[in-house]
């Protein structure tokens, strides 16, 4: 029973609800009255008078976007213009080495050493020699050849039959058969008293 009030209670009269609309008729028409004769009906907006305005309105707001922008930067603080960065340039110069160092060899030429004198003959040997003998003294097979003087220069022969005798220059040990002057003596290597023979030395005196 209670559920039932409860939804009799919530249910609004239709007699109130009639005099709530009349009420609202009522005053439309009161308004309509005080419009008079010139009064019309409004008309629906044009799409094409909303697309002009709503760019109009852009072009507006951008424009003053603008102008925002552009006070803004007058009123900021200058800028404190920043010096470039000093660059330096560095050239490092590779050290060049020295050059070798240059070696002057001086070429004397010097002449040729002058040849040694040629050589003297080699002396021939000595005979056995019979000292401080003198001319017309006996000698003897025995004796040597030939003997010097007491003047030491003069040379003796032994001559047939056994005296010394001045036999001329004496030229020493010579070779049997080997060239002689004119005159003169000599002694061959086996000891033998040789005179000058037509130019040649021969076993003799």
């Amino acid at each position: 029973m209670a559920d039932e009030d409860d939804q009799t209670e919530s249910v609004a009269d239709p007699t109130e609800l009639a005099g709530v609309a009349e009420a609202d008729t009522q005053s439309a028409y009161a308004w309509g009255l005080d419009d008079g004769e010139d009064w019309e009906p409004p008309r629906r907006a044009n799409p094409r008078l909303i697309t002009t305005l709503a760019v109009a309105a852009s072009l507006v707001a951008i424009a003053g976007a603008g102008v925002t922008a552009y006070i803004m930067r007058d009123q900021s603080p200058e800028s404190t213009p920043v010096a470039a960065p000093t660059t330096t340039t560095t050239t490092t110069v590779a050290a060049v080495a020295a050059p070798p160092p240059v070696t002057v060899t001086t070429v004397i030429v010097q002449a040729p050493p002058e040849p040694p004198e040629p050589a003297a003959p080699p002396k021939p040997a000595e005979p056995p020699m019979a000292r401080n003998v003198s001319e017309g003294q006996s000698c003897g097979n025995s004796d040597p050849a030939f003997g010097y003087a007491p003047d030491g220069v003069n040379v003796l022969a032994c001559v047939y039959p056994g005296v010394w005798r001045n036999a001329g220059p004496f030229y020493g040990m010579r070779p049997i058969g080997s060239p002689c002057p004119n005159y003169g003596s000599a002694v061959s290597p086996r000891g033998e008293a040789m005179v000058c023979v037509m130019g040649a030395w021969q076993p003799g005196a």
